[in-house]
């Protein structure tokens, strides 16, 4: 009975790790910046641009408002992320009633998946747009890889998306495994939920290979 508790604890310890992470880069950097009206940063000018004038484009989707529909689903989600695995501390150490305890838990996974889908249609993105560079590259010439600059080091561009999945697909796994909704309505809402997201993103992934 003393291993189990001593797994539990772990388990919520990775969870609080990862989803106060990925809660306040999502929450409170990623998602905020798309909102931004006015330009505050290169940084900010670079998503601007890159939505305007090739993530809109590629999706058939208009530049500005797909931007911002992101940016808002981001801060949501990254919030309800980070408040989620912090509702379970306060839970262990005071009572916590059941019926907002299980819904915040079902938000939370569903927050996750809805990151995790974007973070697909990311890497999907990014992947076409690889594809243009060695069509429009001639046999001799190899094509620029982009790359951005995070903690002092140059790493591709493609890389990025593709860590965020990684990390958003083991938090949801914990989640689903330590801290999955209890009662019929929760858990029959998480699902339906989660699905249509992942559903949603797989069409944008085959309209992203169609063009």
């Amino acid at each position: 009975m003393r291993e189990l508790v001593t797994f539990f604890q772990f388990l919520l310890a990775v969870s609080v790790m990862l989803g106060s992470g990925l809660g306040v880069i999502f929450g409170f950097v990623l998602g905020p910046s798309k909102m931004m009206s006015q330009p505050c940063s290169n940084f900010h000018e670079t998503i601007s641009y890159g939505f305007y004038s090739v993530y809109g484009p590629l999706l058939g989707l208009k530049g500005v408002l797909l931007q911002k529909f992101l940016g808002f689903g981001e801060t949501f989600a990254g919030i309800c992320v980070f408040v989620g695995v912090w509702l379970d501390v306060v839970g262990i150490i005071g009572a916590v009633p059941a019926i907002p305890k299980h819904l915040m838990q079902g938000m939370v996974i569903v927050s996750a998946i809805g990151l995790i889908a974007e973070m697909g249609v990311a890497t999907a993105l990014q992947h076409r747009l690889s594809e243009f560079a060695d069509e429009d590259s001639s046999d001799d010439e190899e094509p620029d890889e982009v790359e951005v600059k995070v903690a002092g080091k140059n790493i591709k561009k493609l890389y990025i998306p593709a860590f965020y999945l990684v990390s958003l697909t083991l938090f949801v796994f914990i989640r689903i495994w330590a801290f999955y909704p209890k009662g019929p309505f929760t858990q029959t809402l998480t699902n339906l939920m989660s699905f249509s997201l992942l559903l949603l993103a797989g069409f944008m992934v085959l309209h992203v290979h169609d063009h």
